[in-house]
């Protein structure tokens, strides 16, 4: 699969409901027991987290011509417990995890996804020198 935009997410953006860059963005690994599904919406929604939940840091927007990049500093995601295939982004705001949307769904080495086994202590995410989601014209 490709990295993958949950479209809720895009239409809360696109109607000014999400601030990439003033919002509370966490992020996670999942295990190969969850499948991306464009119906999910909320954190809720998944299932296979094998990681604790770390807070994505230094969120920045920047344009170029025909879009923009959405970057954030890089991460360590700790306690991992199994093998980790995605990583997942969502808004921790919400307080309740059935409101608590969910942004994108990472699975390849491209996005910032390490490459090899991601098992047990702690992974690296390096995230792509363009950032982690690009939004195009």
């Amino acid at each position: 699969m490709a990295n993958k935009v949950y479209p809720s997410w895009t239409l809360a953006t696109v109607k000014a409901d999400k601030d990439w860059d003033t919002a509370d963005y966490r992020a996670f690994l999942v295990s190969s027991g969850y499948t991306y599904n464009a119906a999910h919406d909320f954190l809720n929604d998944i299932t296979n987290i094998i990681s604790d939940v770390v807070a994505l840091a230094s969120e920045t927007v920047a344009a170029f011509t025909g879009g923009a990049n959405l970057d954030a500093a890089d991460l360590s995601i700790t306690n991992v417990t199994g093998t980790g295939a995605a990583i997942v982004i969502y808004d921790h705001a919400g307080g309740a995890d059935s409101a608590r949307a969910l942004c994108a769904f990472i699975d390849t080495a491209s996005a910032g996804l390490p490459t090899g086994a991601l098992t047990a202590g702690t992974v690296t995410v390096t995230w792509h020198a363009n950032g982690i989601i690009t939004v195009t014209s």
